[in-house]
């Protein structure tokens, strides 16, 4: 007996939070008109010293995602209700439930941490296959990319049975709690929101602190990030310390911002199909030549780490000024478009219809 619940290639692969959620509803395309009104701020956490921690910014969005539902089960329920997570895992997908749990990385095969370090992590499991006793799991592996890929029943119990207490307490704040995902069927459709990507633009163009308008998400804590056009001066700097020392340099926040790219030249075209953009066509040709941009850039930064070339820091660091400058003139423009394409007026309201 088997069973796998559907996932999809999703559009924005590089930390597993985002990835994990947009595989479970990017094949709804009634989605779609949600996807495209978020996911334009990037942050900079700057809490992290030892990488650098670009991202898209999408606070807490395991819990806010409206076609999610999602139930917090700690493990202390899960095992006064079975004597093994191998059980539990497979009742959740037999009901059409995803589970999302911590595990120790270093008995996880084709984990970057594998038989190496003992690491905390979230694993997405979807599926098993009783014969083979493997679960399908899906997670950013030893290559850095978004894989699906099969683990053992064995390997699984193991690595959820061997994670401490310790390194569990307080990772990403799951305090030992598991999330248990299913898809879910809104009764009102949600509809394009064109006056939050209008306001999500300008945050990322002036660098704006978006957390300000989430105060409830954050009532705990202020986090120490950094926003928008900015976080490309910190990555520069992070870029000149890690060429002068000859050291790794993490290829993540480059594959961000080629996602990030590409994300706003899907945008362009969805809502073209929404509202008359007269230079939407334009806009987009601009957007397509910074995601070429971009994806020379994350290649220039994979080429220094096999060659430890000194002279590819300049070159780096060119094209990421060069995003930036185009950004600061097309971003206006692009909100300008918006702003006429779906008569806003001054007070933010509008229709997405065409003329």
């Amino acid at each position: 007996m088997e069973k796998a619940l559907p996932v999809t290639n999703p559009a924005i692969d590089a930390y597993n939070n985002i990835a994990n959620v947009l595989s479970i509803i990017q094949g709804d395309d009634k989605a779609a008109d949600w996807i495209h009104s978020h996911f334009i701020q990037l942050y900079h956490d700057q809490s992290f010293e030892d990488s650098f921690t670009l991202s898209f910014y999408a606070p807490y969005l395991i819990k806010t995602c409206p076609w999610l539902e999602t139930q917090m089960v700690h493990k202390r329920i899960v095992e006064k209700g079975w004597d093994d997570i191998t059980r539990f895992l497979i009742d959740c997908i037999d009901s059409g439930c995803y589970v999302i749990l911590i595990v120790d990385q270093f008995y996880i095969p084709n984990s970057v941490y594998y038989q190496k370090s003992h690491r905390p992590h979230e694993l997405f499991v979807y599926g098993y296959h009783l014969g083979k006793e493997e679960f399908d799991i899906s997670d950013n592996f030893a290559s850095g990319k978004y894989k699906r890929l099969a683990c053992s029943f064995e390997d699984l119990r193991i690595a959820y049975n061997e994670l401490s207490p310790e390194m569990e307490l307080n990772y990403n704040h799951y305090n030992g709690m598991m999330f248990v995902l299913s898809k879910k069927e809104l009764a009102e459709p949600i509809p394009f929101h064109p006056q939050l990507v209008i306001r999500r633009l300008e945050d990322y163009l002036h660098s704006i602190d978006s957390s300000a308008s989430d105060q409830a998400l954050y009532a705990h804590s202020k986090p120490n990030w950094s926003y928008g056009l900015r976080c490309y001066s910190n990555l520069i700097k992070y870029v000149d310390h890690v060429c002068d020392r000859q050291e790794y340099l993490d290829i993540r926040p480059f594959h961000v911002i080629y996602l990030h790219k590409k994300q706003m030249v899907s945008r362009i075209e969805f809502m073209q199909t929404k509202a008359d953009l007269w230079n939407g066509e334009e806009l987009k040709s601009r957007f397509s030549e910074l995601e070429k941009t971009s994806l020379i850039t994350r290649n220039l930064a994979m080429k220094y780490n096999f060659s430890n070339d000194p002279g590819l820091k300049m070159a780096i660091t060119d094209q990421l000024e060069t995003i930036v400058n185009a950004e600061r003139h097309i971003v206006p423009q692009l909100i300008e478009q918006i702003k006429l394409g779906f008569k806003l007026d001054a007070g933010g309201e509008g229709v997405a219809v065409r003329k």
